[in-house]
């Protein structure tokens, strides 16, 4: 059981790490997300933002268990799917990249980001139909285009 000492002691660690985060102070950060996450561990928010400075610091090899735990507990989060598609594209894995980016898609259809990302990764995976398709849904004509030109 927290205390209100260890609640406190979370929710600044939690602030600080934010303001480093926003200042682009990224090791600063994660340390603070880190004694933040010493407090309570299964705080699904700060390993977000835990994460969200691994990828920013181009460290996606810690990105990516972070990614993978927040899926696992969050199954219907369509964010955490889509961090962990990038994660996934930036490390070159392109068909964990299209699963993760099509369960984003799914679960929030709205999400136009997911929808251009995942035509760059069919396009990694040789699928250039489905590229096509994915840039044109994400209204990106000049990448389809581009597409078009391995479809012909």
């Amino acid at each position: 059981m927290a205390t209100a000492f260890d609640r406190e002691a979370f929710d600044q660690a939690v602030a600080r790490g934010s303001d480093l985060l926003k200042q682009g102070k990224l090791d600063d950060a994660q340390k603070a997300f880190a004694a933040a996450l010493l407090v309570d561990d299964q705080n699904a928010k700060v390993l977000a933002l835990l994460g969200l400075t691994y990828f920013r610091g181009g460290k996606l090899q810690q990105a990516q268990p972070i990614y993978e735990d927040l899926v696992e507990r969050l199954p219907t989060d369509a964010s955490h799917r889509l961090n962990l598609g990038l994660v996934y594209l930036k490390l070159g894995d392109a068909d964990k990249a299209i699963n993760s980016l099509e369960a984003s898609r799914a679960l929030d259809p709205s999400q136009g980001r997911a929808v251009s990302y995942l035509g760059l990764a069919y396009a990694r995976a040789g699928r250039y139909a489905e590229a096509y398709r994915a840039f044109l849904l994400a209204g990106q004509r000049d990448l389809a285009t581009e597409i078009e030109i391995n479809l012909t």
